[in-house]
């Protein structure tokens, strides 16, 4: 789900590898009909920080607070788990600002270079 929200169709390998992968605080949300609507992630924590990854709705599901309760879970989850900072770079700044109402604040800026 999480690649075809972002655009992406993924093969059989590829999903069976992101599956293995999955070693911290992962969750799925599930609309009707148990389809999968959105997702996301940590990364493994390290010195008690982690990474929120991979936050995504299925495009027919976005605005109505899917993303925000992804991100408040993983949060609560990581917390619970003795992370004590989570960190998230925004695709862009319409995520930014549903980041910012799960509390998140901007500290930096970034730049991806990708070959």
């Amino acid at each position: 789900m999480q690649h075809r929200a972002f655009g992406e169709e993924p093969d059989d390998e590829e999903i069976a590898r992101g599956a293995a992968a999955l070693t911290t605080p992962a969750v799925a949300a599930r609309g009707d009909g148990e389809v999968v609507v959105g997702a996301g992630g940590c990364l493994p924590a390290h010195d008690g920080v982690t990474e929120l990854v991979g936050i995504a709705v299925a495009a027919p599901h976005r605005r109505r607070g899917i993303a925000a309760a992804v991100t408040a879970d993983l949060l609560a989850r990581a917390f619970a788990a003795g992370v004590t900072t989570a960190m998230l770079t925004p695709g862009d700044e319409a995520t930014g600002r549903v980041y910012a109402r799960a509390g998140f604040a901007d500290v930096g800026e970034m730049l991806h270079l990708r070959a």
